[in-house]
């Protein structure tokens, strides 16, 4: 058997889509430095600030994707969604539109099976630790390596602290213990 899984980027400018059928025996939970498993299908990018002049919302945006990438009457099962602001109770209401968007609202809505808002930020940490490190490790055919040494410093001590800091709509940061 396999799912369909949505992982999303709703940022204060755009939201950026993909979805992935992963098959039931390579679903693991991704352990750091392995790439999460799946088949990437379909990506899509998408401004949000067209859609909110139209008065539509994230709902229309998923729609929207859902039936580009041929999926429109299929069940996701998981849904991941990554958003510019704070998250509370799964829940986000966005600083920059007048949009907010409730996990539980959209597994009801849309027959997802779960539904899980994360701040940005905390998606990009948790996004750090499934970097292909450049050992093989879950390299896609086709796909560049997720990570090109700059200069090389010490080896890193598995487990010890990791920063993420970076500019988007506001400054966001992380920190990985």
């Amino acid at each position: 058997m396999a799912h369909l899984c949505l992982v999303a980027d709703c940022g204060g400018t755009n939201s950026r889509l993909q979805l992935y059928l992963v098959r039931e025996e390579e679903a693991r939970k991704p352990s750091p430095g392995h790439r999460a498993p799946g088949k990437l299908i379909h990506e899509a990018n998408f401004a949000n600030e067209e859609y909110a002049k139209q008065g539509k919302t994230f709902v229309d945006i998923y729609r929207d994707f859902l039936g580009q990438a041929g999926k429109g009457n299929e069940s996701v099962s998981v849904a991941s969604i990554a958003v510019a602001g704070p998250v509370e109770n799964n829940r986000v209401v966005f600083t920059n539109n007048n949009w907010s968007i409730d996990g539980f609202a959209l597994e009801s809505a849309l027959a997802i099976g779960r539904v899980v808002l994360m701040n940005d930020f905390v998606a990009n940490g948790y996004g750090v630790l499934t970097l292909d490190l450049g050992a093989g490790h879950g390299d896609r055919q086709g796909e560049a390596k997720d990570v090109a040494v700059i200069q090389a410093g010490e080896q890193r001590t598995q487990g010890a602290p990791m920063a993420c800091v970076g500019a988007g709509t506001g400054l966001g940061e992380v920190y990985l213990t």
